[in-house]
């Protein structure tokens, strides 16, 4: 068994990053995927990535690739 915070910092001593970044990191290249591959509404998109709400997965979004989800998408569509 290891405690939580070992776990913690190797994690980051290995990959360069937290637990956390890495799995929003994750749940956003899943979010990128069904915007550019589906018509799915944002809620619908935003809950099967593991967001509580559309309003966290936007702004997670937007820190992440520095567009909108709706910009992100239109800019697939071209």
């Amino acid at each position: 068994k290891c405690p939580r915070r070992l776990l913690e910092l190797r994690f980051r001593e290995i990959t360069g990053k937290s637990i956390l970044e890495d799995i929003l990191e994750i749940r956003i290249e899943q979010a990128k995927l069904l915007i550019s591959q589906s018509a799915d509404d944002w809620e619908t998109i935003a809950k099967s990535c593991g967001f509580n709400s559309v309003q966290a997965f936007r702004k997670q979004f937007i820190a992440m690739t520095g567009v909108s989800p709706a910009v992100w998408r239109r800019k697939r569509k071209q």
